[in-house]
């Protein structure tokens, strides 16, 4: 969180697929956003069921403690087949996930 606090325009997001579900979180230290988190899958994948879903279900809405000093937070996940959308502007990016 040094870097983005020398420079806070500064933005990072890290983008990971193939676990069945979207999910989008952020990562934060106190008000600043430190980066967020996009996670898609292929849409030919079959989205997740039963205790899996359950399990995954559990996360997102809340937030919780890493390492005492950030917090991240799953704000909305899709248990869908879905792809991600990004578009980079020289204001920064805006993102989606997108359902079949």
């Amino acid at each position: 969180a040094d870097w983005k606090r020398e420079d806070p325009s500064r933005n990072t997001m890290l983008v990971g697929g193939d676990i069945h579900m979207g999910l989008h979180s952020v990562v934060s230290e106190g008000s600043m956003v430190v980066c967020e988190q996009l996670i898609t899958s292929p849409i030919t994948n079959q989205p997740t069921e039963g205790v899996v879903a359950w399990l995954q279900d559990m996360f997102a809405g809340h937030s919780f403690a890493l390492y005492g000093r950030y917090r991240v937070e799953h704000d909305y996940k899709l248990h869908k087949r879905n792809y991600a959308e990004i578009a980079m502007t020289e204001k920064g990016w805006k993102h989606k996930l997108v359902d079949e």
